[in-house]
């Protein structure tokens, strides 16, 4: 900690993941997942961690490492969809090429489950 590193040692916690972010809307969305979904979300795009590597940690499955994180993501993306709609009719500066991909993505998504369960 006397080298300086007390910053690392602060955010490297998965109950504060939220603080890892500068967006707001992101920032919301994170502190109202589980401390299960924090966790695992925390191992995998923070430390990197393969599903596998979070099974062995957890002594659980890699399938269902998986589906929390597939359901993490599910629950968060919807909201974010609409936060970058919102900003871009907005005229906000902040809306990244990232941002744009991922609505088209989104809304690709969207459209081809409703065009499933039409048939």
């Amino acid at each position: 900690m006397m080298k300086g590193d007390f910053l690392a040692m602060i955010y490297d916690n998965a109950e504060d993941i939220s603080q890892l972010t500068e967006d707001w809307d992101v920032f919301i969305e994170l502190e109202n997942l589980t401390d299960k979904q924090k966790e695992v979300l925390f191992l995998t795009a923070v430390r990197m961690c393969t599903p596998q590597q979070i099974a062995c940690y957890k002594d659980q499955t890699d399938r269902a490492v998986r589906k929390l994180l597939a359901t993490t993501f599910a629950s968060m993306r919807p909201y974010l969809a609409e936060v970058i709609r919102w900003q871009i009719q907005a005229g906000e500066p902040d809306v990244t090429f990232a941002k744009r991909q991922f609505l088209e993505w989104h809304d690709g998504q969207k459209i081809s489950l409703d065009n499933g369960k039409r048939e």
